[in-house]
């Protein structure tokens, strides 16, 4: 009898430490999981929503919640893909909007019964078999929109729905894994409150058996409506919990749980230096500014330079180039002489310039930029998991690319302007605004770039005179 009030007690300490790891850590990630999972679907959804691969939902407004459910799981004719698929996605977004915003991540409220709908929501969509050829209708129809907007060649838009999808095939795999292990711990805490509710109000003679496992199941079954009367009778459940209190086995079954409910300790944290990645991290986030601005002063730039080719061309000019294209040869490059204004020494010096180099790496690199609007997108989370110094080292060589690029772009702008009549050069286009902008942005970024430098250098400077910089 002592052994068995040891237990519980025993029983009952493990089960309140467990409870707050699970709520201090595994709580708080399953939470900054879900926000990550509803912005990696938004960026998704508000492209289907842009390329008009659905329209908005007239009634999202209208749509209230008081808890987390699923959108209608009804099989849908093909006639009406476009008007269900519109309102379910609606739907799917504003519950994810709920649930991270509204609902409490904690031990006491996610209970069973609100981990299953939980679960049932994570998986409307098959996120990690996100093919056209899935079973599951709505993850079918969301493929096909899917490849219907990747076979129109815009790249912006097929870079968000190709980081999108993995980010949500990569989270709902560790949102999984998080839901799985609160689970098992809430079952623990299912049985506890019957243990605490229930358990001492009921009455079996005997020593521990078989026998007196199934007396004791049967009077729980009776109380539990009235002792628990919002909460579902799992009797799975309540079978492991009489054999742990009413078996022969109930010390070692008791025992066991204890060892697989601790909380394994971990080592303290070592003092470390203070980081500044924030700030660096914020200086990735603007440079998603010059994305479109570098990529629309490119495509005027190659309208101007066709605009040129065509203009120089003579009849022997076209007769070679047929001839080239007959033969499967590849056309001559676009190498021109650039005139460059150093404003530092007043002085103007000619450089030689492969402009289909030039413009491929600046298409590469606006389109590369434009990803990291996103925190969800891959190359920006893989910037949060790298080192401070990695991260600086990749905001240092953005700041020196686009530096030489709105030092070219504007000499490339003259040099067009220049070689066309007078009279035609109302047909070249100026890129004088984009520059402009991709301007403002590099000074922002740099200033966030200047300002991480200052804290660092003073961080280094109370070091030299002794005092303790660092963070536990």
């Amino acid at each position: 009898m002592e052994e068995q009030t040891d237990l519980n007690e025993a029983l009952n300490n493990t089960i309140s430490q467990r409870r707050a790891h699970i709520d201090k850590n595994q709580m708080a990630k399953l939470k900054d999981k879900f926000r990550n999972f509803h912005t990696s679907f938004q960026s998704i959804y508000k492209v289907f929503l842009k390329k008009g691969i659905i329209p908005e939902d007239p009634y999202k407004d209208d749509f209230k919640l008081s808890e987390v459910t699923t959108p209608d799981k009804d099989p849908f004719m093909e006639s009406e893909r476009i008007e269900k698929m519109s309102i379910r996605l609606s739907q799917y977004d504003t519950i994810l909007e709920f649930l991270t915003h509204y609902y409490q991540f904690s031990t006491d409220f996610l209970n069973l019964k609100r981990l299953k709908k939980i679960g049932e929501l994570l998986i409307y969509f098959q996120w990690t078999k996100m093919t056209p050829n899935s079973t599951n209708p709505h993850t079918r129809t969301m493929a096909d929109f899917i490849q219907s907007i990747k076979g129109g060649g815009d790249s912006l838009s097929n870079s968000i729905l190709t980081d999108g999808c993995n980010q949500l095939s990569k989270l709902t795999t560790e949102i999984v894994g998080l839901l799985k292990e609160i689970t098992t711990f809430s079952k623990q805490l299912y049985k506890q409150d019957i243990r605490e509710r229930i358990l001492f109000k009921i009455h079996v003679d005997g020593p521990n058996s078989q026998e007196k496992m199934g007396k004791a199941f049967v009077q729980i079954k009776r109380t539990f409506p009235q002792e628990m009367p919002d909460t579902p009778f799992f009797p799975e459940l309540v079978h492991e919990l009489t054999a742990e209190e009413f078996s022969p086995q109930s010390s070692q079954l008791k025992q066991a749980l204890i060892e697989s409910l601790q909380v394994k300790e971990t080592k303290a944290k070592t003092r470390e230096d203070v980081s500044y990645k924030s700030l660096l991290l914020e200086t990735v986030r603007i440079f998603s500014g010059a994305s479109i601005h570098l990529e629309k002063a490119i495509t005027k730039l190659n309208e101007n330079q066709t605009f040129l080719d065509q203009r120089r061309q003579t009849f022997g000019d076209r007769f070679r180039r047929w001839l080239m294209n007959m033969v499967k040869k590849q056309g001559e490059k676009h190498i021109y002489m650039v005139e460059f204004f150093d404003e530092k020494t007043s002085t103007t010096r000619t450089v030689r310039i492969d402009y289909d180099s030039f413009a491929a790496n600046a298409v590469k690199r606006a389109r590369n930029l434009g990803v990291l609007s996103s925190k969800a997108s891959s190359t920006y989370m893989r910037l949060e998991g790298s080192s401070e110094e990695k991260v600086y080292e990749f905001v240092t060589t953005v700041v020196e690319d686009l530096q030489k690029m709105i030092t070219t772009l504007p000499a490339l702008d003259t040099y067009f302007k220049s070689e066309v009549p007078r009279e035609m050069r109302g047909r070249i286009h100026g890129i004088k605004l984009e520059v402009s902008a991709i301007k403002n942005v590099l000074i922002r970024a740099n200033q966030k770039r200047h300002e991480y430098v200052a804290k660092k250098e003073e961080i280094t400077q109370l070091k030299k005179l002794g005092v303790d910089t660092s963070v536990t």
